[in-house]
């Protein structure tokens, strides 16, 4: 399941990688990595193929689950110019070892802000606003 996020970039800035904070349900052994995707490459029907940067797995330790939080480096570092962007969260459960992301509800944000990604559902490939 992929989790993607909207963030507004109003200059070129170079990004290293991604902090997500975990939810009361998070394991140890969770598995996930992350990306960015470019807006106009993010519509509602799509399959998620075309990322602009991507992370290696990384497995969610004790430490992590303690602290609340995980980062994680992108392979490369990016230089994104002005524009829209998703980052998305790919969670992959091993062995029953769930992972949750924290809502962030201190900002309002637009209906689109927030997608789901539901690669194997029973409509086959698809992407939903939660």
């Amino acid at each position: 399941m992929d989790f993607l996020n909207y963030y507004q970039v109003y200059a070129q800035t170079t990004f290293y990688g991604v902090e997500m904070l975990l939810g009361a349900g998070s394991v140890a052994g969770s598995i996930f990595h992350v990306a960015i995707y470019d807006t106009t490459d993010v519509a509602v029907g799509q399959v998620l193929n075309n990322e602009i940067v991507v992370s290696e797995d990384r497995v969610v330790t004790a430490d992590g689950i303690a602290a609340g939080k995980v980062q994680i480096q992108f392979l490369d570092q990016v230089a994104l110019p002005a524009g829209g962007y998703y980052v998305a969260a790919i969670l992959r459960q091993s062995d029953g070892n769930d992972l949750t992301i924290m809502d962030d509800l201190t900002v309002p944000q637009p209906f689109d802000a927030s997608l789901l990604f539901v690669p194997n559902d029973a409509t086959g490939q698809r992407l939903q606003l939660f």
